[in-house]
């Protein structure tokens, strides 16, 4: 009996010293474990797989935008989730994107390559310089980096305000009517190097072409902000947008819709005149096949605006659309 407590004791003995030398959880897993069913490893190029909550809220947000917009919801096709990823891999490892990588790319895929040809592609990068990381704990480290952690939702929300983008590309892929299917991927990465800290996020959605085109009523059109927008999708100094989607049964048949006489004409609560600016206008099939485009500055919340387009032309007709919208907090 006394040989047996011996060994018992022993291994209560060996137990405790594994416990107190486990060796210490590292700031990239405590701070992007929440995100991941497994973790990306972009020193291998491994993309990693996002949690089932992380893939909600990408589609929630999505969704969400559309409906602001009087559009149908997209569904989520996960036999693209793998896609999705490697693109946002890529994005990563070479600090950059771009919708055509090239072959030597760091972490290059056939598979990642192809679906950078049909996404929305994102990336962010926070340096942090601090030397007295060194010997903190990592509840510390983590503390000050999560909050250079994008959210899912603010990846989304970036597309359609699509900030400095003159061609609202990003936007027009969210707002396009045609569009019924997506995936999302993301890859984050925390690099450490001296006294600096990098916090890397890369995303795609991967977009695919409809099957069942949805049915629109007929003039229908599309506009950025529209009735009640919340602030969270607008941004002051960025462009507003408007497309004309005169035939729902076609998406390409939208590209013959001109706005190269058209007028702008937008009006506070009050009828004083906004300025318009910046305009511009394309028939280039991103997402949308048509944008009239232009900037207004001095918009302020909770104030509604009225926009008046005219001399829309398709066809041998010209159109003319009404509309408002309230930037909400």
């Amino acid at each position: 009996m006394k040989k047996l407590l011996t060994v018992f004791t022993f291994l209560l003995t060996l137990t405790a010293a594994a416990e107190n030398h486990r060796a210490p959880v590292s700031p990239e897993n405590a701070l992007l474990s929440p995100l991941y069913e497994q973790m990306p490893d972009v020193s291998r190029c491994f993309s990693g797989k996002l949690n089932d909550k992380e893939i909600q809220k990408a589609l929630k947000v999505v969704n969400h935008i559309r409906a602001l917009h009087r559009l149908s919801p997209v569904v989520y096709k996960s036999n693209m989730d793998e896609a999705a990823a490697k693109a946002a891999l890529i994005v990563v490892a070479n600090r950059s994107m771009t919708h055509h990588p090239a072959p030597e790319s760091l972490c290059f895929s056939d598979e990642g390559a192809k679906a950078s040809t049909h996404s929305n592609l994102f990336i962010s990068i926070y340096s942090i310089w601090d030397p007295t990381f060194a010997g903190r704990r990592v509840a510390d480290i983590v503390r000050q980096m999560k909050k250079y952690l994008i959210p899912t939702s603010n990846i989304v929300a970036s597309w359609l305000i699509d900030r400095n983008i003159p061609s609202l590309g990003h936007r027009r892929w969210i707002l396009n009517p045609f569009l019924t299917q997506v995936s999302f991927g993301r890859v984050d990465a925390i690099r450490h190097s001296g006294s600096r800290w990098d916090v890397i996020t890369g995303s795609s959605l991967v977009y695919q072409a409809a099957k069942d085109i949805p049915l629109y009523p007929t003039n229908f059109f599309v506009a950025c902000p529209f009735n009640d927008y919340p602030a969270s999708f607008f941004e002051k100094d960025e462009f507003l947008s408007f497309s004309a989607i005169p035939i729902s049964a076609d998406v390409f048949g939208n590209e013959f819709v001109r706005f190269d006489s058209a007028k702008i004409t937008i009006t506070d609560q009050r009828g004083k005149p906004m300025p318009v600016r910046n305009v511009h206008w394309d028939n280039h099939a991103y997402g949308v096949p048509n944008a009239l485009i232009w900037k207004t500055p001095g918009i302020k919340p909770h104030k509604r605006y009225h926009v008046t387009i005219s001399n829309v032309r398709f066809g041998n007709a010209s159109h003319t659309y009404r509309y408002s919208f309230r930037i909400i907090p």
